[in-house]
């Protein structure tokens, strides 16, 4: 019985390796990782910030009512950006007052901005565009402290900051095989990424995108864990009714 609890207990244990996250990183002198972060191109259903400023004080209140109601960086999550936002239709177009329809869908936001420019300079006279993702939202799902949406003001957040907002992967968390979707205009990308690894840190998929979905699947341990207790309770119960049938048979 004190073997099978011991074998139990032993089978139910995580190794330190896998709870590790990039293991042996930095074990050479002066490690450098080159970033290699892909660019975010826009999708349907993304909503832009963008603000035109000319020298026509009208056009300017017609494009940032925000601003011009006296709003400034404080109070503009308050006037809710949402509201204000442009947001990128199924058809790949964004739809703004004077400059009318524009194609963005699958440009980078520096694309963007310089095709808004071109058009506003057909219309407007010297207007400087500045365009901006209304916000950065990605979810993190299963073994961690927190999970659900997140929404962040930052346009470079890597896997492990992201992790970290919703509180780090539990114990039961298996870091050696997480799950990211990345959509597309049309699609779902599938990766499987192992954060023991140290050499993730010069992927594409350190760095997550806006809507990407992160998955932490639980250990094969951990089901086993969760249920080791009824087992030794099942083992100690056998034990008993053992003891208690040779108690029986030693008093005859």
């Amino acid at each position: 019985m004190i073997i099978a609890a011991i074998a139990l207990t032993f089978a139910s244990c995580t190794q330190q390796r896998q709870l590790t996250i990039l293991r042996d990183i930095g074990q050479e002198s002066d490690t450098l990782y080159k970033k290699n972060k892909p660019a975010y191109h826009l999708q349907p259903s993304d909503i832009l910030y963008v603000r035109i400023i000319t020298q026509d004080e009208e056009i300017n209140t017609l494009f940032n009512p925000i601003f011009s109601q006296g709003g400034n960086s404080s109070n503009i999550q308050a006037e809710n950006l949402y509201l204000q936002g442009f947001v990128v239709k199924d058809s790949g177009y964004i739809e703004m007052p004077i400059l009318k329809k524009i194609y963005i869908a699958g440009l980078t936001l520096d694309e963007a901005q310089d095709s808004i420019t071109s058009v506003a300079y057909t219309y407007l006279k010297d207007p400087q565009v500045i365009v901006k993702l209304h916000s950065f939202e990605f979810a993190v799902l299963g073994e961690v402290a927190s999970p659900g949406m997140i929404t962040q003001g930052t346009y470079e957040l890597n896997i492990l900051e992201a992790i970290a907002l919703a509180g780090d992967i539990t114990y039961n968390g298996n870091r050696e095989n997480i799950v990211l979707m990345r959509p597309n205009q049309e699609e779902y990308q599938i990766f499987r990424l192992d954060l023991t690894d140290k050499n993730i840190v010069k992927s594409e998929q350190f760095f997550i995108q806006p809507n990407d979905i992160i998955y932490v699947e639980p250990l094969k341990s951990t089901l086993f864990r969760e249920t080791a207790q009824d087992y030794l309770f099942f083992v100690s119960a056998i034990g008993s009714v053992l003891s208690l049938v040779v108690l029986i048979i030693s008093l005859k």
